[in-house]
């Protein structure tokens, strides 16, 4: 492996294939990420005709400094986000600014300034900041007044502002917001109906309507349900406001103030628990019709919970995925006194030697899949692995996801194998390899095993947005492939065995989940915020 053109590689394909996601997901609604794409071929361009030898050294610090590290601060953001700590957002969607320097994160930075000041009890001040949002218009400005409307709990405003644009109304974004509104003001019945007319939310902000729903209902176990499954990174002083509200709607106003009890003392917190109390809950009179809805609703809610709780585990921590990451990174370490490069050397430390003499050397197809031809190599896996495997264990669980994991590299090392002797009988020369190591073919079942739940999910649910998710990953193989052709010593049969197998593995043992008429059809294109 040339690891300059190695390089170049994945600069050219990460700048493609990532054009080709941005369209999927966004069309045309962030074109400054369409220059800084462009902007990356074209240096690579310039650099494969004028100093090839250089060209990928060259250009791959500058891509991953504008595409590989904005992207990463943005999703730690989100977490961010997600856990209300406006403050550390703030910090991060700044920095992503700076290495992305467009405007395209700068509305985003001053609301979140905005959040940022109202956690620390500046209302004034977050109020001058939301007002100058509103003035400068755009697209951050509708953002901007809802902000400000929560802030002065002006919800019958908040309602009207929202209807009077058939967008905002479809807007993902602001689905619990509206929602929220709607209960705010008494009106359950266009709240219950605003519900089941969710189309196109993922299932984190399907959770935030859901929650909102339970808390207005006096539904406990709908609330509960979402803060311990889809909802359970939020802060503490979330959860307690949104209990509190919910046992005010059940007219149990001891066990509401127990639950505003156990928030913390932050100023924002504080603020809205006050208000909550002093503004109360209407209590909803409802039809046998809607309190038929709102049980299943909660049968739902808490086979959802459970589901939840099964695909991603009660820790956050993905064990398997960490401990195949120390292992690779530890055989790598074996090879090293013998040299990495060494095919001597790798193939007395296991790696696979065909055709294969006898059925004595078949623990070569598992020790293989944890040497490496090399540092890039090796870094090219664990980082896949550390991208993929996390998201694809809370999934499965621990058991399952080992078993893909093995079940994908031996597999993919045997159908190499076969792939070989066959061609070697036939005469061809397509397989040239003949000493083959890597876990490339148990990433390519881990990226596998996402696609196949995917397809799954999709088939049990058909969500919308799980069909963007199938065309990323069709992106993604599309770019593997491409990578497999045109490189030299690469096994594409072994990957693309993988990747089958990992699809085959995960689709028929992903567990399933259940969905009810009233369930919406979520679709992953925003996240609606409810915190207090």
């Amino acid at each position: 492996m040339d690891p300059n053109l190695i390089l170049c590689w994945l600069v050219g394909l990460g700048s493609v294939g990532n054009t080709a996601a941005l369209f999927i997901l966004q069309r045309f609604r962030a074109p400054s990420w369409y220059f800084v794409y462009g902007v990356n071929a074209a240096l690579l361009t310039a650099g494969l005709v004028f100093a090839p030898d250089i060209a990928g050294y060259a250009t791959a610090p500058i891509f991953a400094l504008t595409v590989i590290a904005p992207a990463w601060l943005v999703r730690l953001a989100n977490a961010a986000a997600h856990r209300s700590r406006h403050a550390l957002t703030h910090r991060l969607l700044q920095l992503a600014g700076i290495l992305h320097p467009f405007g395209l994160f700068a509305d985003q930075v001053r609301l979140f300034e905005a959040s940022a000041l109202v956690d620390r009890g500046d209302f004034e001040e977050a109020r001058a900041a939301l007002r100058a949002l509103v003035e400068r218009g755009g697209p951050a400005a509708d953002y901007a007044r809802i902000h400000a409307m929560r802030l002065d709990d002006d919800f019958s405003g908040m309602r009207d502002f929202i209807e009077q644009d058939l967008v905002r109304l479809r807007n993902p974004v602001l689905a619990a917001v509206y929602v929220r509104a709607l209960g705010e003001t008494g009106a359950i019945t266009e709240m219950l109906a605003a519900a089941r007319e969710q189309h196109g939310l993922p299932v984190e902000p399907w959770a935030n309507v859901r929650l909102v729903i339970g808390a207005f209902t006096g539904r406990s176990q709908i609330v509960d349900a979402m803060l311990d499954g889809p909802l359970r990174a939020y802060p503490v002083d979330v959860k307690a406001y949104w209990r509190g509200t919910a046992a005010l709607a059940a007219g149990d106003e001891a066990l509401a103030r127990s639950a505003f009890a156990s928030a913390g003392v932050g100023p924002a917190v504080r603020r809205a628990i006050d208000h909550r109390l002093a503004r109360g809950v209407v209590r909803p009179a409802l039809t046998d019709e809607q309190t038929a809805r709102l049980d299943r609703l909660e049968r739902d809610a808490v086979a959802d919970r459970d589901a939840f709780v099964r695909e991603h585990g009660v820790l956050r921590f993905a064990s398997v995925t960490t401990a195949f990451v120390v292992v690779n990174l530890a055989m790598f370490a074996v090879e090293l006194p013998g040299g990495a490069l060494d095919t001597e050397n790798l193939i007395r430390l296991g790696a696979l030697v065909l055709p294969l003499e006898s059925w004595r050397d078949a623990w070569r197809l598992l020790s293989a899949c944890f040497l490496h031809f090399g540092w890039l190599h090796v870094v090219m896996n664990v980082i896949a692995l550390v991208v993929f495997g996390a998201a694809l264990e809370r999934m499965l669980g621990r058991w399952r996801f080992f078993v893909l994991y093995l079940g994908a590299g031996v597999g993919s090392m045997g159908a190499y194998a076969l792939f070989h002797a066959w061609m070697q009988d036939s005469g061809s020369t397509l397989a040239q390899a003949d000493v083959l190591v890597g876990a490339s073919g148990c990433v390519m079942g881990i990226i596998g095993g996402l696609l196949g739940a995917t397809i799954g999910e999709w088939l049990q649910t058909r969500r919308a947005h799980l069909l963007q998710r199938i065309g990323l990953f069709a992106v993604i193989f599309g770019a593997q492939a491409l990578f497999d052709l045109f490189t030299p010593r690469i096994a594409m049969a072994a990957h693309v065995s993988g990747a089958v197998i990992g699809v085959l593995f995960a689709f028929a043992l992903r567990p399933r989940r259940r969905s009810s008429p009233d369930s919406g059809s979520p679709s992953d294109r925003g996240r609606a915020s409810t915190a207090a």
